[in-house]
């Protein structure tokens, strides 16, 4: 008799335990939220870099003829100038400007309505001794009649050759400008100076020798 009732407990039990299993709301996993979207920020070393425009490069001439006081050596006044010289052109070193194919060399008396004095064309070196002897150059040193006179040496860069070098040696220019118009001009357009310097001097009619 008592195993009758301990087998129809165990078998209530079992029921129940079953019956409260099936009775039991089935939990569902939670609903996974959705990552926030990340902005990829760029950074500034990551930004394409702005174009910056070429600075232009500038003739820088220099001449061992020329004191340091403005005074231009005695030996490149003509033979027949008083002081008189040995008609040496002046020594010139500068430097080389990119794109430059040929460079032009003008020197006038800008105190005797710029009398011309050195005119040097499709020059290819950028360094001359003093009295360098050039394939297309005509030089005639200063001879101030009186006073003090101021003689100017224009460089300019030049990509291509010009059609046209204004003026003659011993000879007037209306202007720098009608120079400088020639050499700019090519192909019907302008823009053949790249870069253009001048340096100035005095040579004094009757003054000392300057060494």
């Amino acid at each position: 008799m008592k195993n009758k009732l301990l087998l129809i407990v165990i078998l209530i039990l079992t029921v129940v335990l079953v019956l409260s299993s099936c009775s039991a709301p089935e939990q569902t996993p939670p609903a996974e939220e959705p990552e926030p979207e990340v902005q990829e920020e760029v950074s500034e070393s990551e930004e394409e870099p702005e174009e910056v425009a070429a600075e232009p490069v500038e003739l820088a001439p220099v001449s061992s003829s020329l004191t340091q006081d403005g005074k231009w050596l005695t030996v490149i006044n003509e033979t027949y100038a008083n002081p008189s010289g040995l008609n040496e052109s002046p020594a010139l070193r500068f430097n080389e400007i990119p794109g430059a194919g040929f460079y032009a060399i003008y020197m006038i008396d800008v105190s005797a309505s710029n009398w011309v004095h050195w005119i040097a064309r499709n020059v290819t070196v950028t360094e001359l001794a003093q009295g360098a002897v050039l394939d297309d150059s005509d030089y005639v040193g200063p001879y101030p009649p009186s006073g003090i006179h101021t003689y100017e040496i224009h460089i300019y860069a030049l990509a291509v050759e010009p059609v046209e070098y204004p003026g003659t040696v011993n000879g007037t220019l209306s202007s720098i400008e009608e120079v400088e118009s020639a050499l700019d001009s090519v192909g019907g357009g302008t823009g053949n100076i790249l870069a253009s310097a001048v340096l100035s001097g005095t040579v004094e009619a009757g003054g000392a020798i300057v060494e």
